[in-house]
């Protein structure tokens, strides 16, 4: 290792000399700091404390360096230095020459927040002054046990950790249990991982989670066996992995570690594209992973659904501690397997499947699909044999209904005007007696008669015309409505958005409503001079209601002219209403427009489709 550090050395400090003249201020890590080097070409010579692949941009690699003053970062693509992927430089003294970043600088990556980096500029940039003073595994051994303040992690360095391997996790992870029967993880740089039952110590940066030490960015090489008891494996339940208190309920991380054996359901097999063989068991109702990516032989077979016995290493996952997590949690726990010998079969899956029960539910749903459309054909069948009949049958029912309808349409107007015409004729003979004593008073009555002749004339009109329109017939209610008011509206702008079914209201309802809406729309342009006219409703169930707005005058009912003047329309329309539990609630102020909103109830009749 060394002999090769050498001849690296050798020939980038060549290079070296080439690129880097003597105008290349040579800069401590407490200059680089300042703002007088900023983005500038500088040259820094510090021992290499760590070396890394970006996590977030695995296309770059970082080195750590430290001068008497500090430490900065040094950033380089490894394509344009190659040999940062094939030599560990940690410990040796280096030469490096480079652009001054910013303090706050954002990489081609993620990183955004890296201080005083050095920015590796073009290839011979690079040299090796002097290889490392000691072996690479000559330094402190940390003991498991040990007190340590938090603060004080990011200070210790690189440290050492033996014991034997309990558990291994692709592509980087090793679980060991030290000679103080303590539980480290040891997160490697990558390569070759050891053997569930090696005797191993590793050096690497010094992590905690709160309850063990663990190392990362570590190396790792076989150590002498020390004795060990072998410890028979637990059998659990997966629910009791979990530690439970009065009100809470944790993951149990006194297991971890701890050899335990689980008897459990497979519930789904590993998936050939997550890269991991990751099985799913279910025990006691509780879902966890079992990690098969030492052997994964063990689970090669397996069915989902069949019962199995499975012996593994108890793995909880827990976040190491950094200063805005105190206390870390634990996130849950996987059962690590070290042999195919872990995982027995108890039974398969039964012969009942739910891929089974699923194709039989599906035939029998393609015989009853096959049941139903023969049932289908029969019930056209007959519906054509029965077809001319039940039409000459509606035909005949829907000219007496018409007929019927008419003339009760007939017969009521026929009151209606009879009523208007007797109340004009009284006020006529009221201004014939007053006419002598008090002619402002028989003016006034001749006033109204005119108004009441002028209304009942208004009336003949709609009868005369709604007798001969086919408005009854259209299928459509707001098509009706619109046909209706459009001889009565002028330049008024009119909108309807009344979505009720014709085929379930009878001819007398909808005469009833086309009236109302007549008549509430007649008076908005008549009397209150409207430009627009709104109508909109819905049907919720039996009860019907739509609204009449309008941009007109308004409408004050203190001051609104009523049957003492002549004007029937409102006192009409709440005598329709009464027939039929209904309400007219009228809102509006002068010079604001009106709103006049009905609520009824009308019986709604089946047709054939309803049937």
């Amino acid at each position: 290792m060394i002999k090769s550090l050498c001849i690296t050395a050798l020939s980038i400090a060549v290079a070296l000399s080439a690129a880097a003249g003597d105008d290349i201020p040579l800069v401590s890590s407490k200059d680089l700091s300042g703002d007088g080097y900023i983005k500038q070409l500088v040259r820094f010579e510090g021992c290499v404390t760590d070396q890394f692949k970006d996590d977030s941009n695995p296309d770059y690699c970082f080195l750590t360096l430290e001068d008497d003053f500090g430490s900065v970062y040094f950033s380089s693509r490894i394509a344009s230095c190659p040999f940062l992927a094939t030599n560990d430089y940690t410990g040796c003294r280096v030469s490096i020459v480079g652009n001054n970043m910013p303090a706050i600088a954002k990489t081609k990556g993620t990183r955004q927040y890296l201080f005083n980096e050095l920015m590796y500029l073009e290839y011979g940039s690079f040299a090796v002054l002097a290889p490392p003073e000691r072996d690479f595994f000559d330094v402190p051994e940390l003991s498991p046990t040990a007190s340590i303040p938090l603060g004080e992690f990011p200070s210790l360095g690189n440290s050492k950790l033996a014991g034997r391997v309990l558990a291994v996790r692709e592509p980087d992870e090793i679980l060991i249990l030290t000679a103080s029967n303590t539980v480290s993880r040891i997160a490697t740089r990558g390569g070759p991982l050891p053997r569930p039952g090696d005797c191993i110590e590793a050096v690497g940066r010094v992590e905690t989670d709160t309850y063990f030490l663990n190392l990362s960015r570590a190396r790792w090489r076989k150590a002498s066996p020390f004795p060990t008891a072998d410890v028979p494996p637990r059998e659990l339940a997966a629910p009791q992995m979990m530690a439970t208190a009065a009100n809470w309920t944790t993951i149990n991380t006194k297991l971890h570690g701890q050899t335990i054996r689980i008897r459990a359901v497979v519930r789904s097999l590993p998936d050939s594209g997550f890269g991991r063989q990751i099985v799913f068991a279910e025990s006691g109702g509780l879902t966890f992973p079992v990690d098969a990516g030492a052997c994964p032989s063990a689970v090669e077979n397996l069915e989902r659904g069949a019962t199995i016995d499975a012996t593994g290493v108890c793995w909880i996952e827990i976040e190491n501690w950094r200063p805005a997590a105190l206390f870390p949690q634990a996130k849950g726990f996987s059962l690590v397997l070290r042999s195919p010998d872990d995982i027995v079969v108890i039974s398969s899956p039964p012969w009942w499947t739910v891929a089974r029960l699923t194709t039989v539910i599906g035939a029998m749903v393609i015989l009853m699909l096959a049941v139903l459309i023969w049932n289908r054909a029969l019930h056209l069948a007959a519906r054509r044999q029965g077809e001319k009949l039940f039409l000459e049958q509606s035909a005949r029912l829907s000219s007496e209904l018409k007929t019927k309808e008419r003339s009760r349409l007939a017969v009521e107007l026929h009151d209606s005007i009879s009523q208007v015409l007797t109340g004009a004729a009284l006020k006529i003979k009221t201004a014939q007696a007053t006419a002598r004593t008090d002619l402002d008073r028989a003016l006034a009555n001749l006033s109204i008669a005119e108004s009441s002749l002028r209304s009942s004339r208004e009336e003949l009109r709609y009868c005369l015309w709604d007798l001969r329109n086919n408005i009854f017939d259209l299928p459509d209610f707001e098509e009706a409505v619109r046909q209706m008011l459009r001889p009565y509206m002028g330049d008024a702008e009119l909108a309807v958005r009344l979505p009720v079914p014709r085929k379930n209201i009878s001819d007398s309802t909808a005469h009833e409503i086309l009236k109302i809406i007549r008549e509430l729309a007649v008076n908005a342009v008549r009397h209150g001079a409207a430009t627009k006219i709104r109508v909109a409703g819905s049907l919720e169930g039996n009860t019907l209601s739509f609204s009449v707005k309008d941009n007109g005058s308004g409408y004050d009912e203190a001051t609104a002219a009523g049957p003492e003047q002549g004007h029937f329309g409102l006192l009409g329309i709440r005598d329709r209403l009464a027939h039929c539990n209904g309400t007219l609630t009228i809102e509006g102020r002068r010079g604001v427009g009106t709103k006049a909103t009905v609520s009824m109830q009308i019986a709604l009749q089946q047709t054939e489709e309803d049937i």
